[in-house]
């Protein structure tokens, strides 16, 4: 990904699942209080999953470009957040999965979600 921030979906896809084994492995710790240590991946948190007309990515900050791509690797949606939330209308996408790659100050970010 370092070589091309805007990466096939299948590297993208197969990424997303690698961020998903990542937490596979959060372990209890005790710091004052009870609290989960989770690994550094770099994911996007993108709600509802399912979709109908519009999903919510949290993870990015002002000036991230955030992409949407459909199975075939094409790009289906762009847009840039103005803040620590993007909302993004999906609502003419055909029902189907799709990937999320996030470029900006914070680094690389992936995400995937559901359109109904």
């Amino acid at each position: 990904f370092d070589d091309n921030p805007w990466a096939t979906v299948g590297e993208l896809m197969e990424y997303a699942e690698d961020l998903s084994d990542d937490f596979e492995d959060c372990t209890p710790t005790s710091v004052g209080m009870d609290v989960l240590e989770a690994p550094t991946a770099l994911a996007l948190e993108v709600f509802p999953n399912p979709a109908q007309q519009h999903v919510t990515v949290q993870g990015v900050s002002a000036g991230t470009q955030v992409r949407v791509f459909d199975l075939t690797g094409k790009v289906v949606l762009e847009a840039q957040a103005s803040g620590v939330l993007l909302t993004l209308d999906v609502s003419g996408l055909p029902a189907g999965m799709y990937a999320l790659r996030s470029v900006g100050e914070e680094g690389v970010k992936a995400g995937v979600f559901v359109k109904g």
